[in-house]
């Protein structure tokens, strides 16, 4: 299990926070899970990331400093980053993935409607199109006196 854990988190990206704040965090969370099986077996849970767990460290933080800069000493940090890996937000997680789909559903429904519209304004278009060269035919047709 702590190897597990342990490649999980090694092999995790965190491209959007940076490596100054990755690796650190990283370390810690490795230590933590060679001395401790249970904080692993949280590690491996599938919902908890290493990316998330950046994510939520940087929002404790701008709260913790009330959106200034500042520092915030790493003792804190760590124990931000075993806050993020001990609360229990599966339920929460799931709730944003059902908006997140349900959003997703809703988007696809109006860009539907929208295409449907599009296509009625563009056969609107080729039928106005097709009148005026059928009374284009007419007028030609027809002797003009003055």
């Amino acid at each position: 299990m702590k190897d597990e854990a342990i490649k999980k988190i090694t092999e995790s990206s965190y491209d959007s926070h940076g490596a100054d704040l990755a690796k650190p965090i990283i370390e810690f969370v490795v230590k933590k899970c060679k001395e401790d099986e249970e904080f692993a077996d949280l590690v491996l849970q599938e919902h908890k990331t290493l990316e998330k767990c950046l994510g939520f460290v940087m929002e404790q933080a701008k709260k913790h400093l009330n959106g200034k800069s500042g520092f915030i000493p790493p003792d804190e940090v760590f124990a931000m980053v075993n806050d993020y890996f001990t609360m229990d937000d599966e339920a929460l997680e799931r709730k944003k993935a059902e908006e997140a789909a349900k959003r997703d559903e809703e988007s696809k429904k109006r860009a539907e409607e929208q295409a449907a519209k599009n296509a009625e304004k563009e056969a609107q278009k080729k039928a106005e199109v097709k009148k005026k060269a059928s009374d284009k035919k007419l007028a030609e047709g027809q002797m003009a006196l003055f």
